[in-house]
């Protein structure tokens, strides 16, 4: 797999894995759903507050510094303090 082959399957430049999908999964953490339906509710509601139109938008236009971090980074892995998403 050449260099750029790899950034079109980077997670550090895809918005859902580096930001939606973090979003949801902290609010599944801690602390740990009671059950199936406070899991759902939890998901549900989560998805509804980032969801919306400028939170998308900020989240997308963020990607072509993101690239550019990758590639410095030679496709290496991010460490955490270079994955962060700005909140709103």
């Amino acid at each position: 797999m050449t260099f750029v082959s790899h950034l079109l399957f980077s997670p550090d430049i895809n918005p859902l894995d580096f930001s939606i999908w973090a979003k949801l999964a902290a609010a599944v953490g801690k602390p740990a759903p009671k059950n199936r339906e406070d899991l759902i509710q939890r998901l549900e509601e989560t998805w509804r507050d980032i969801l919306n139109v400028e939170y998308v938008t900020k989240v997308c236009a963020g990607v072509w510094e993101r690239l550019g971090r990758v590639v410095d980074a030679e496709g290496s892995y991010m460490k955490p303090k270079d994955i962060d998403v700005e909140e709103d």
